[in-house]
């Protein structure tokens, strides 16, 4: 066992540019350690062990869980050793996530672990979960949970959820799954043979299309596909390239995962750029590539569905925000930041033929589509059901989409528990003053039917009595014409939201400014002219730009201009 690891130890520690991994946390000398900041806080002069809360705030009701890979633990996984930064610590000086707790998950994995195979690795993570450590409520009774895992922590964490869905049904869930081979890696052939030798289980396991493999994927695919979760969102990444760029040793030039491995339930593969397969879950601040696909995740989706899951008046003692109270830079609205929002003429249309009728809006992404709904329904005291429908953008029936819309509804009032939507949107109409927000309707050539289904909703209410009823209908692509008949006309009132003018962005610098963002102005033409009408392209390039600000004292704009682009 001894050669075994030894070898195994040698390829990760000589190919990649990240240190050697252990069973145990590592001590890193605390004059080594130094913080962004320049100050080392007391937390960091030492090494992380496995199942401990690394920030911890009685308030909070929504943990962040780390899950390292194999042959690794909750310190060494997740450190950069050439600026010494540590991803966990990275969210904590994140303002975004200022008010999630953070839980460093993990589960025995070493050379000579031998038959502790996935079973029991997930066996032990969900107890750590729900256990109590140091006193303090445990990582499981919060109500929003969002993993992020490195590798087979994937694997773990994917049967834990599955195997254990009742205990996170009533939950908002995110799982962030970073360089996870799903089905497998080619690389754990080189060492098959010496897994065989030395009876290590997870060598085995982690053979492209393993059976154990195949069974935790179809059973998670069959959890998403039967939506037995109430929310669950998530995210895939995948390395860039191979560890070493070793010629002499060309089989270890590859990527230790691939696409197809790692783009399995939630979208196209991502490749986060110029990382290998250890140096993804290391950023070196908090401007890397991996942490702004995080923090993107965490702002888009995440927080999104949390904040969706408030509105509905599911009981919680706290919510999540979308980035801190008053936040200039807020990618979607929230009334935190009423005070930054900037005005359009369109917000008058809206409003107008809001009050009367329901109204679809659409236009291109990252125009506002969003903000002007949510800000409309806060300010006219409706109780909103908002319904997100971006998972479906790939395949929406008709059937799929009212299954959706009832399911959402029945989340939101707990008297409303019937099988029939009419009468769950009844329930909630008798008692309040209804909008149900359906966002991101996915609309294709094909999608006449998905238009006319919305329409016969909204006709279904009226004939049961509820007239006052509202829909509002978001979608980048307009309705066909085909599906808008006479009587959808009635419904509702049709928009298209054009781009921001070069006016209308360069209010928005103002009104950031207001906040005291320092904001150069000889970067507003070149930023306006970028930002083709999007408020979004704005707001991405400050937050880089106010990241690098901090670490580096200088900006790159072209640099910057690129980095928002690929998202």
């Amino acid at each position: 066992m001894r050669i075994f690891g030894r070898i195994t130890t040698w390829v990760a520690s000589a190919l990649a540019t990240t240190p050697t991994t252990h069973a145990g946390p590592v001590f890193t000398p605390p004059a080594q350690l130094q913080h962004q900041a320049g100050t080392p806080r007391d937390d960091q002069l030492k090494g992380w062990d496995n199942n401990t809360w690394f920030h911890y705030q009685e308030s909070s009701d929504t943990v962040v869980v780390f899950i390292h890979g194999l042959l690794s633990n909750s310190d060494s996984c997740w450190r950069n050793e050439a600026t010494k930064a540590y991803w966990p610590d990275l969210l904590r000086s994140d303002s975004h996530f200022a008010h999630a707790n953070i839980f460093l998950g993990g589960y025995h994995t070493a050379t000579n672990s031998e038959k502790y195979d996935i079973a029991q690795c997930a066996r032990e993570f969900f107890a750590a979960l729900n256990t109590s450590f140091q006193s303090r409520t445990s990582p499981i009774q919060h109500k929003n949970i969002l993993f992020i895992a490195h590798s087979l922590g994937g694997i773990v964490c994917r049967r834990v959820i599955e195997e254990n869905y009742r205990s996170f049904k009533a939950k908002t869930i995110g799982l962030v799954l970073m360089a996870s081979p799903s089905m497998g890696s080619k690389w754990a052939k080189n060492f098959a043979a010496l897994g065989r030798a030395y009876g290590h289980s997870i060598a085995a396991e982690l053979l492209p299309e393993s059976s154990t493999l195949r069974d935790i994927d179809d059973r998670f695919r069959q959890l998403l596909d039967e939506r037995r979760l109430d929310c669950i969102v998530g995210a895939e990444a995948v390395e860039q390239s191979g560890l070493g760029r070793w010629k002499l040793i060309p089989t270890f030039t590859s990527r230790i995962v691939d696409g197809s491995s790692a783009s399995r339930y939630f979208g196209a593969e991502r490749q986060i750029p110029d990382t290998n397969h250890f140096t993804i879950v290391k950023p070196s601040s908090a401007a890397s590539q991996s942490h702004l696909f995080l923090m993107q995740f965490y702002q888009q989706k995440f927080s999104t569905v949390e904040q969706r899951t408030s509105s509905t008046q599911v009981k919680r003692s706290h919510s999540v925000k979308r980035g801190p109270v008053g936040d200039p830079l807020f990618e979607i609205y929230h009334e935190a930041s009423a005070a930054f929002y900037a005005d359009r003429d369109f917000d008058a249309t809206f409003r107008e033929r809001a009050a009367y009728t329901s109204v679809w809006l659409s236009g291109p992404s990252g125009v506002g589509k969003t903000s002007i709904v949510r800000r409309y329904i806060h300010l006219s005291g409706m109780r909103p059901i908002e319904v997100s429908l971006s998972h479906l953008a790939t395949s929406c029936t008709r059937k799929d989409l009212l299954n959706e819309i009832n399911e959402t509804v029945r989340s939101a009032e707990a008297a409303a528990q019937s099988s029939d939507l009419f009468q769950n949107i009844g329930t909630v109409c008798r008692n309040s003053n209804l909008a149900v927000f359906l966002d991101e309707v996915p609309l294709n050539a094909e999608s006449l039917d998905i238009v006319q289904a919305i329409g016969s909703v909204l006709d279904g209410m009226k004939r049961k009595g509820f007239p006052e009823c509202r829909f509002v209908a978001c979608s980048i692509r307009e309705p066909d014409p085909a599906a808008i008949n006479g009587r959808m006309r009635e419904q509702f009132s049709f928009h298209s939201l054009p781009p921001w003018s070069g006016s209308e962005l360069q209010s928005l610098l103002a009104t950031i400014r207001s906040a005291g963002l320092q904001v150069p102005s000889e970067y507003d033409a070149r930023l306006i002219a970028e930002a083709n009408g999007s408020p979004r392209f704005i707001k991405g390039f400050l937050r880089i730009a106010k990241a690098r600000q901090a670490v580096a004292g200088s900006v790159n704009f072209d640099m910057i201009v690129e980095e928002v682009r690929k998202h």
